[in-house]
């Protein structure tokens, strides 16, 4: 039913045929594996899918080869985040990270993916309850975001920078393309951190604006090119806003929580929450589009 989707693991549609009369979903594959509901999701830059769920393991898919899969063990609690990752010089073969809910960060690399490796290339700890959120800099740091109400900044397996200032727990981290980091946090308020000084990586960030438009938890943010960010939060909204924090557009049609956002390139605004599942369209677009969107949920699979 439409309150199952909405939470459904992992699902894909990879093909929504959007026209003037219609909109078209055709179910591309569907992946079973996990012994408890799935909490995170992302796609590689190697094709594969990378999910995390309740039962402590992050699994890694060849999405044209469903019915295998490559199991990881690297947390001791529910795996609840995850980022696709870049190579760096010092990590030329890392691929992506994990947080889990025993308040630590996994990197994996290339090795994993291929199960010639259990074992992460770097372990972060720091926080001090579970990391909820990922994200990545445009220069490749990791950001987390953790229930201690901190967001953190690392460099090759070092913590460079904690983020204080959110009253509690911060539920969605960003990396914004000008550099700046951007935290959303059950206090309600989204915050806009930037570094004191841009030429030095490692320089701290001071929290330059507050944002307070939503009215309950924010639950999550994502770029929208062009333009700045999407937010959604437990108030049933969706808020698009400029790259300068100023609010432009309020996006409503939820009628509860709003779980995650996300942006498709050249279609618009795809919101996932307790209820329901939403496609904010782009006023200019008329003609057919295909699409893939992963959106986590309960049922254990992955679609």
């Amino acid at each position: 039913d439409i309150s199952s989707l909405a939470c459904v693991a992992t699902v894909s549609f990879n093909h929504i045929a959007m026209s003037g009369d219609g909109k078209y979903y055709k179910l591309s594959s569907e992946l079973r594996g996990h012994e408890q509901d799935v909490r995170a999701v992302c796609a590689l830059s190697n094709g594969m899918v990378a999910t995390g769920s309740r039962d402590n393991s992050v699994r890694v898919w060849d999405p044209a080869d469903p019915k295998s899969c490559t199991v990881l063990h690297g947390h001791q609690h529910f795996v609840g985040s995850l980022v696709s990752l870049f190579p760096t010089v010092s990590h030329p073969t890392r691929l992506f990270a994990s947080g889990g809910y025993d308040n630590v960060i996994n990197v994996w690399d290339a090795g994993a993916c291929s199960g010639a490796s259990d074992t992460p290339i770097l372990t972060l700890i720091g926080h001090e309850k579970p990391v909820v959120s990922l994200s990545v800099t445009p220069d490749g740091h990791i950001i987390s975001g953790s229930w201690d109400s901190t967001a953190r900044v690392w460099i090759d397996g070092e913590c460079v920078d904690v983020l204080k200032g959110h009253e509690a727990a911060i539920w969605a981290v960003l990396g914004m393309p000008d550099g700046s980091i951007l935290t959303a946090s059950a206090d309600r308020t989204i915050k806009v951190w930037r570094q004191t000084n841009p030429d030095s990586p490692s320089s701290p960030r001071e929290c330059v604006a507050t944002l307070q438009r939503h009215t309950d938890v924010v639950r999550g943010l994502a770029v929208l090119p062009g333009v700045g960010f999407v937010s959604c939060a437990n108030d049933g909204l969706v808020l698009v806003w400029s790259a300068s924090g100023e609010p432009l557009m309020e996006l409503s049609g939820h009628t509860a929580y709003v779980y995650s956002v996300a942006v498709v390139e050249g279609v618009g605004i795809v919101s996932c929450g307790m209820l329901s599942f939403y496609l904010y369209f782009h006023h200019h677009h008329h003609h057919d589009h295909i699409i893939s969107y992963l959106c986590p949920g309960e049922d254990r699979s992955v679609r």
